[in-house]
């Protein structure tokens, strides 16, 4: 083999090398400059996929100067070499394609990572991706090692086949489960505050997840309850309204005095109760929520004749303690965590979330001045 076609070759593999990843950055920032914010995907698939595009581009540089400037034999070991060593891009670049995917779900059905609420049908979607790119990464191993193999084809088909077997013979139950969490966790005839009743027990929802849903019953206890048992018998949803969860923070400005952080918290305490959720007092469990931190015990000290007036507003606030939470978290952040009554707001859970936190912020700049 002549020296100058190695050389050329090294030459070749070096450039790609040292330009493809580049090169894909400036292109993925062209495409998003061009395409605005509505496509975020394409950020997405710069963030995850980039790297791996380039492994693969610069992969196949290598068999092309093999074959083409080395001139090795297309049926030798090294462009077999080089055609396993493509695989493992391919693989890398197929699992980070399922983040992508995920990222476009999510965003399509404007679902809140931050909130809990979303938490289980986030979570559902990405095990699916999971699942589907780990089949999608089998057929492509396949049909990389056993390229010119007979028997590839047929191989993957009895592997497809052995997969869902196993899943039709797997429990019954444990699939009733599932598909009946499914359904609890996207039809929603409940979702985590609710007060509702399943045969004899009664009790506020804590968690929804796939095989079982968590409930809290009147005397504190936990219960556990397989998703199945709801598709064999009747549940009833007492909530008049549906409630969903919000947590804020709201950082002060340094020279905020103790004397106006104070009179914010007790703003704060009245603006919250406007929105917080409402139950009758025996529909509320301890340890159904947070506790709810009164302003006179968060490191500010309450005169001693505000003794009455406590026990008038403990009476005053009633159900609502279970439904709201504010604290001084430090010196100059306050953390509100409130369970707001969809009767009192709009009927989105966002534009909830909206409105009370524009309530907060506005009650948050009227004491600044």
């Amino acid at each position: 083999m002549e020296l100058w076609r190695i050389g050329l070759a090294a030459l070749v593999v070096a450039a790609a090398y040292l330009l493809t990843e580049p090169l894909l950055h400036k292109v993925f920032h062209a495409i998003r400059r061009r395409l605005g914010k509505r496509f975020r995907w394409v950020g997405d698939l710069q963030r995850f996929v980039v790297t791996y595009l380039a492994w693969l581009c610069i992969t196949l540089v290598i068999l092309v100067a093999a074959e083409n400037i080395l001139q090795i034999k297309s049926n030798s070991d090294a462009i077999k070499g080089i055609f396993y060593l493509m695989a493992v891009p391919i693989v890398l670049g197929t699992l980070a394609l399922r983040k992508v995917v995920t990222n476009m779900i999510v965003r399509h059905f404007q679902w809140d990572r931050k909130s809990k609420e979303y938490d289980v049908k986030i979570f559902v979607v990405t095990e699916t991706m999971k699942v589907l790119c780990g089949c999608l990464v089998i057929v492509e191993v396949f049909y990389i090692f056993f390229l010119k193999n007979k028997l590839a084809g047929f191989l993957v088909v009895e592997l497809l086949l052995g997969i869902e077997a196993i899943m039709i013979l797997s429990s019954y139950t444990v699939l009733k489960n599932v598909s009946t969490g499914l359904f609890l966790i996207f039809a929603e005839p409940f979702r985590s505050g609710s007060y509702c009743r399943i045969l004899n027990l009664r009790g506020i929802i804590e968690r929804v997840s796939l095989a079982r849903t968590t409930m809290r019953r009147e005397d504190g206890s936990l219960v556990f309850i397989p998703n199945g048992v709801f598709a064999a018998y009747e549940q009833t949803n007492f909530d008049p309204s549906d409630a969903c969860e919000h947590t804020t923070t709201i950082r002060l400005h340094p020279w905020f005095t103790v004397r106006q952080t104070k009179l914010l918290l007790l703003d704060l305490q009245e603006t919250c109760l406007e929105f917080a959720a409402d139950r009758p007092a025996e529909q509320v469990f301890p340890g159904s929520a947070p506790s709810f931190s009164r302003p006179g015990r968060l490191s500010i000290q309450a005169s001693a004749a505000s003794a009455g007036a406590s026990a008038m507003e403990a009476e005053r606030l009633g159900a609502h303690d279970k439904a709201l939470a504010i604290s001084l978290d430090r010196l100059h952040t306050i953390k509100v965590w409130l369970v707001i009554d969809a009767q009192h707001v709009d009927a989105s859970a966002d534009a909830a979330r909206t409105e009370v936190s524009s309530n907060l912020s506005t009650h948050e700049l009227a004491l600044l001045f």
